[in-house]
């Protein structure tokens, strides 16, 4: 790669999903799964998305650590802040001012969501939805936006549920990190691409 970013990046997950905020699930919640006999059961990051190194992580963890991943694929400087500092957007960007960051990359979970039936081969549904921010070090608005939608993921019956699924949470996540506002709030160019290592 002959492009490298060289700023200073915060990269914050928060999670505002209703499922968490208001309906009491975990943050670990990342839908449902339909077993035997169509019986809906709650699915979680672990084992269904991540690895045991990562079983303890939240829905928001696990993806700011893949989005902090590509981030540093493209020669930035990738900074965390603290867990402590995830409960809100406020608290979230003064952490990350701390850290003297160039850039602040604030994504806000509104929707993330999957539906899938583990007794037939067809498609399932991924409902997903986020508003992002970014700003510089002194706090100004360089780019904001919100989008939502749904996916339909058409399952694959030699492959198991959760490559399904964490393919599905990959191709979204390099459609976000490649949008026009990401890019030249980043200063990332086109012709740089994206590698989500997301459970590679």
């Amino acid at each position: 790669m002959s492009y490298a970013v060289t700023e200073k990046v915060a990269v914050v997950v928060i999670d505002s999903r209703p499922s968490v905020k208001s309906e009491g699930k975990p943050p670990t919640y990342i839908g449902h799964a339909h077993g035997v006999f169509g019986i809906p059961m709650d699915i979680h990051v672990y084992p269904v998305v991540a690895l045991k190194p990562e079983k303890n992580f939240t829905l928001a963890q696990e993806l700011e650590q893949r989005i902090a991943e590509g981030l540093a694929a493209t020669g930035a400087d990738v900074v965390r802040v603290d867990e402590g500092a995830h409960g809100n957007a406020a608290s979230a960007k003064s952490a990350a001012r701390a850290l003297s960051s160039d850039r602040i990359l604030l994504i806000t979970l509104d929707e993330w969501y999957v539906d899938i039936n583990l007794n037939w081969v067809g498609s399932f549904d991924f409902d997903w939805g986020y508003t992002v921010e970014i700003s510089d070090t002194a706090g100004a608005q360089v780019a904001m936006f919100k989008d939502s939608g749904k996916d339909e993921v058409k399952l694959n019956g030699s492959d198991s549920a959760r490559n399904q699924i964490t393919a599905a949470y990959r191709a979204r996540l390099e459609k976000l990190l490649s949008r026009p506002e990401v890019r030249s709030g980043l200063s990332i160019p086109p012709k740089v691409a994206w590698y989500i290592a997301i459970y590679q």
